[in-house]
């Protein structure tokens, strides 16, 4: 089973509790993998980093479009249905099992 941490200021965090919970496939209820029970220190982590991103990096002054084309990810949001025949709810974690990172 896998095991991921969250993503902040650019880097990958293990939850400052220390915890994790059960991630469910909603295609047949299995466990897939564990996630991080982030808390209101993760929280705060991510928030600063976000605002210093955006305050004092390039973020801030970019339109939205330029902001999404300079990532260099694909987002479901940019194509249609990567697996057709398939649940939406299925593609949406199929994409994220496998383009999040594991810990």
């Amino acid at each position: 089973m896998k095991t991921f941490q969250y993503f902040a200021n650019n880097d990958w965090h293990e939850p400052a509790s220390g915890e994790y919970f059960d991630s469910e496939n909603p295609a047949n209820g299995e466990v897939w993998a564990q996630v991080p029970d982030c808390n209101a220190e993760d929280v705060a982590r991510a928030v600063a980093a976000a605002r210093a991103a955006f305050y004092e990096g390039p973020w801030g002054s970019m339109q939205p479009a330029e902001r999404g084309a300079s990532s260099g990810r694909k987002t479901l949001r940019r194509r249609s249905n990567p697996m057709p025949g398939r649940s939406t709810a299925f593609t949406i974690t199929r994409e994220c099992a496998t383009s999040s990172r594991a810990g």
